[in-house]
């Protein structure tokens, strides 16, 4: 996840070859975002001539949340570094923090603070939205693009790791609260984003290759390519 993300669009398929002429090829926007504001790309391509060609086996789509839909990776650094000062009294750096990521919120506190984690997540919750004032908007293109994935008909999903308290935060300060269908909010226990987005595909009913994966890293397309 960065803070000028280059998002992935993945269709995941069962054959090698993922560039099939009716697929979404993992491939990212970078040559797009040389000329135009992050995720404006992602607005222009659902509104093109070719995706509306590659809709025609396209059902639904699941998202990532930090860094895809909003700068929401300071958010999290802010809430978590405010926290570990109060109730460890050192300063953790984006860096150290980013490589306890894999557990929720809660996983995390459950293992630096086991006694009483429900009181440090409760802290958290209270810095990350305190700090989502500095992050009332998504990426620029972002609701016209759900807006017009909804206006096809397309189904639309949020697999992240985040935990649901933080999640349900981010996407209520960014006016995305209603925006999808399904959201999938991570596990104390460690990364499950494979799970979450097979638990999507069974709820809509729909096989994996009519459903397309929006993510901002690598994990987001070896998760997807896991469901094929």
């Amino acid at each position: 996840m960065k803070k000028s993300p280059r998002n992935a669009l993945i269709r995941p398929t069962s054959g090698t070859n993922s560039a099939s002429p009716t697929g979404v090829s993992p491939t990212t926007s970078s040559h797009h975002d040389q000329r135009s504001p992050p995720h404006s790309f992602l607005a222009r391509f659902a509104a093109s001539g070719a995706f509306q060609e590659k809709l025609l086996n396209l059902r639904g789509l699941i998202f990532d949340l930090d860094g895809t839909l909003g700068d929401t990776l300071p958010v999290c650094f802010t809430a978590f570094r405010i926290t570990f000062r109060h109730y460890l009294n050192r300063h953790y750096s984006d860096k150290q923090i980013r490589a306890m990521f894999g557990p929720t919120e809660e996983g995390i506190f459950q293992d630096m603070f086991p006694d009483f984690w429900e009181e440090a997540c409760a802290m958290y919750l209270s810095e990350y939205r305190r700090a989502h004032q500095n992050c009332r908007e998504p990426f620029p293109g972002i609701p016209e693009a759900l807006a017009i994935l909804k206006r096809l008909g397309l189904r639309t999903a949020i697999v992240t790791g985040k935990g649901p308290g933080s999640a349900r935060i981010s996407l209520e300060e960014m006016g995305l609260a209603e925006a999808f269908d399904t959201v999938e909010a991570g596990s104390p226990r460690g990364g499950i984003k494979p799970e979450c987005m097979r638990k999507v595909l069974e709820a809509w009913g729909l096989p994996a290759d009519q459903v397309a994966c929006v993510g901002d890293a690598p994990s987001d397309i070896r998760s997807a390519h896991e469901i094929c």
